[in-house]
């Protein structure tokens, strides 16, 4: 990676990302309105909040390019739903659409459609409340199994898309697919929050199943010539051990025209493995059909992981917590080398993920990781927001003129 993300405006970066808490971005904020009247409140609002700068973007397309700039950290997107125009979905999912978003939404105006996450702002003291507020982090909320099972029906399920990058040329390399549940109530949710609802309510098997064809779908959807990652998705052992598993997987990958070879698969399993034998068979149906197989989260809690890497995976990654704990501990710190050291000597893949600073970039680097996956590089990105990422990203990681 260039000096210009890992020495001076990555660290800008840096700062506003913090350690993914939902920690606001610096003195910027970022003004997308169609009406002109909107500027001078915005400005009035924002000098009066501490003297914030105020950046102005005048399409949709523009709004999206400048969030997703690893140089840039807006604390606030000060949005007229009208000017964003297609982009409007994009845009929300951006700030509103995820947790922990770095960036705040203010919906510009009484309009209809505003998210459960997004403050609202209809005059010149409204500005100023948001602009002053800080949320704190959110509780999470007591849901049940058949809302889940409901949202699933009503497909208020959806897949944001994580970068992975490469520590040889900084190339994007894979998209891991995260699902996100579009709450009426309570805004978009983690799948920490419903992963354990889906679980109780034996819907584990149709959530992954739901994630990978929307998530190959996607993939086949990007612009040709351009992008052509890879796509991680994630499988539960169980789900992983179920014998339908690789047939509706080849299923959704056939009607999507995608190559097995870009298709990772990712196990999901933090409690030890009891049985090996039938994870040893799944195993090799998969990587004999051409997949990719990663094993997942490997950190202390994954007490036989050396274990696992006998078995015929293609790849591993690192816990993210572990990786973060890494830049002051000296027990993750070894704990990441040796896993790293036992992983290459197996010929694995390993992906370091939680990389949030240009500190912790470095450190995975010289310990031999393969490729990053973090806030550093990217937040989980709906997949129309992909391109101008890329673009960014591109541009970020050349080298300086």
């Amino acid at each position: 990676m260039s000096q210009n993300i890992c020495d001076g405006t990555g660290l800008e970066r840096q700062q506003a990302v913090g350690s993914g808490s939902g920690r606001l971005g610096g003195g910027r904020v970022l003004l997308l309105a169609e009406e002109s009247a909107w500027a001078g409140p915005v400005r009035d609002a924002a000098a009066r909040a501490g003297g914030l700068r105020v950046d102005t973007a005048h399409s949709g397309h523009e709004a999206m390019g400048r969030l997703v700039d690893p140089r840039a950290a807006f604390s606030h997107l000060l949005l007229e739903p009208a000017a964003a125009g297609e982009h409007l979905r994009d845009l929300v999912g951006l700030t509103a659409g995820e947790p922990g978003a770095q960036t705040q939404l203010v919906w510009l105006g009484y309009t209809p459609g505003a998210p459960p996450r997004a403050s609202v702002a209809s005059s010149a003291a409204d500005l100023f409340a948001r602009l002053t507020q800080r949320d704190g982090m959110l509780e999470r909320p007591a849901l049940a199994s058949r809302e889940f099972a409901a949202a699933m029906a009503e497909r208020r399920i959806v897949n944001h898309y994580q970068p992975i990058v490469s520590y040889a040329d900084s190339s994007l390399v894979a998209l891991e697919a995260l699902a996100r549940w579009e709450h009426s109530v309570h805004g978009t949710l983690p799948p920490d929050a419903f992963i354990a609802l889906a679980e109780r309510a034996g819907l584990a098997g149709f959530l992954t199943e739901d994630v990978t064809i929307r998530a190959l779908l996607d993939i086949a959807r990007l612009p040709p010539g351009t992008l052509r990652p890879s796509i991680g998705i994630n499988f539960p052992l169980d789900v992983l051990l179920m014998p339908e598993s690789l047939s509706r997987l080849d299923a959704a990958r056939q009607v999507a025209g995608i190559a097995a070879e870009r298709v990772i698969v990712e196990l999901t399993e933090s409690r030890p493995v009891r049985d090996v034998r039938s994870l040893h068979h799944a195993a090799e149906r998969l990587r004999h059909a051409g997949y990719q197989l990663v094993v997942d989260d490997v950190g202390p809690s994954v007490a036989d992981h050396r274990a696992l890497f006998q078995l015929p995976f293609s790849g591993m990654k690192l816990d993210k917590d572990l990786v973060r704990q890494s830049a002051s501990r000296a027990d993750a710190r070894r704990f990441v080398e040796r896993a790293i050291a036992d992983g290459k000597a197996r010929g694995l893949t390993v992906v370091a993920e939680g990389v949030e600073t240009p500190e912790l970039w470095q450190m995975m680097r010289d310990a031999g990781a393969d490729m990053a996956q973090g806030f550093l590089i990217g937040r989980a990105l709906p997949m129309g927001a992909l391109p101008a990422w890329a673009e960014s990203w591109r541009l970020a990681s050349s080298p300086p003129a």
